[in-house]
């Protein structure tokens, strides 16, 4: 396997996307790539949130959240770690229930 450069790659996922009919705009981990091929050092706090939010979209059609990451953003306090750490899971997992924004994991 070749060794490709970030926007290269980039390119490469935009293409499979376009094949396959996924509108991938305004998806906050595809802007969060772009952002770090243009050499954007991301903070704690944007992390947690590229972890959480592609654990969502696992087994999910992007479509289906489309509308929903500012809700997720809510519900993991706009993703301060200090205050994820005092609620238990359940917190959650009901929350992103409530909203149908779990997968196939989250039942």
């Amino acid at each position: 396997m070749t060794n490709l450069r970030p926007k290269q790659f980039l390119n490469l996922i935009e293409q499979q996307l376009k094949i396959n009919g996924i509108d991938y705009t305004n998806i906050p981990l595809v802007e969060a790539s772009n952002e770090r091929a243009k050499g954007k050092k991301f903070s704690f706090r944007e992390h947690l949130r590229g972890i959480i939010d592609s654990m969502l979209v696992q087994q999910r059609s992007f479509a289906d959240m489309k509308d929903k990451w500012n809700e997720i953003a809510g519900i993991f306090f706009n993703y301060d770690p200090k205050k994820i750490k005092e609620k238990n899971g359940d917190y959650f997992v009901k929350r992103i229930k409530a909203i149908h924004a779990g997968n196939r994991v989250i039942t």
